[in-house]
């Protein structure tokens, strides 16, 4: 399974950038997130993951649709340190919170929040995304082979929520909490 993490989605102005992360980094809903020993704190930024279903290369924007019919909800964790930013602060393991999968339309409109301790701290649609699925599966197909099982991520929000000891996280997915996760 490749993991493949597109940030920066949500306005032109901020940079897009794209990591791969490891199966390790998945840390389901249910469990708890241990916060990482070299970390002085964590921040967390809302997202949705897209499952892909079919085995794809260079891929067109017009057929994008076939390859995803399952998403589900996500937050992409940082470590934050004094030193300076690099794949050991967003992938390592378990920095990616993934919540349960549901049947989507790609080509529809899907509205995520985030709730920290029962207050939300940040929503976002995958309408609002100046680089939707079906261009960014277009794009990125020319550099990876898409295989079934791989996971596509779309950061929906522009804020960093900074994470405690004993936050309790709740994703929804158009309404649905489908990710629950305890920080420890």
């Amino acid at each position: 399974m490749k993991i493949i993490v597109s940030t920066g989605n949500v306005t032109s102005s901020s940079p897009q950038a794209t990591y791969l992360a490891a199966d390790t980094s998945v840390t389901r809903t249910g469990r708890a997130f241990y916060v990482p020993h070299f970390a002085t704190s964590c921040t967390a930024r809302l997202a949705i993951a897209w499952h892909i279903a079919l085995v794809g290369k260079t891929i067109a924007e017009r057929h994008a649709a076939r390859y995803c019919q399952m998403a589900s909800p996500a937050v992409l964790l940082s470590a934050c340190s004094e030193s300076s930013c690099d794949a050991r602060w967003v992938a390592f393991d378990g920095s990616l919170l993934l919540g349960e999968a549901v049947a989507v339309d790609v080509t529809g409109t899907q509205s995520l929040s985030l709730l920290v301790n029962g207050e939300e701290h940040a929503m976002g649609t995958t309408g609002d995304l100046c680089c939707g699925y079906a261009s960014q599966l277009s794009q990125l197909s020319r550099h990876f082979t898409f295989k079934t099982g791989d996971l596509l991520l779309s950061d929906v929000s522009e804020a960093d929520v900074a994470l405690s000891i004993g936050d309790r996280l709740e994703v929804s997915l158009d309404g649905a909490p489908l990710l629950q996760v305890l920080i420890k």
